[in-house]
């Protein structure tokens, strides 16, 4: 989902100022049906080691913009 905003502002003659706010809010988790195994410590294992534990990943991406110009 996005939502965006914005506003144009005449400075004087042709030149005018943008601003514009958009939000973007991510709906599916980026990272689905993997796992990643940590040791007691709860450091992340990649090679080598004997898993204690597994961990499911989880990150949906969100994003807020700022966005700035000059139109000539």
């Amino acid at each position: 989902m996005i939502i965006s905003g914005g506003i144009e502002y005449n400075i004087s003659g042709s030149t005018s100022l943008l601003v514009g706010f958009t939000f973007n809010n991510g709906f599916t988790n980026m990272f689905s049906n993997q796992d990643v195994i940590r040791t007691d410590l709860g450091d992340p294992v990649f090679e080598g080691i004997n898993p204690r534990e597994d961990v499911r990943l989880r990150a949906i991406a969100n994003s807020i913009e700022l966005n700035l110009g000059i139109l000539f």
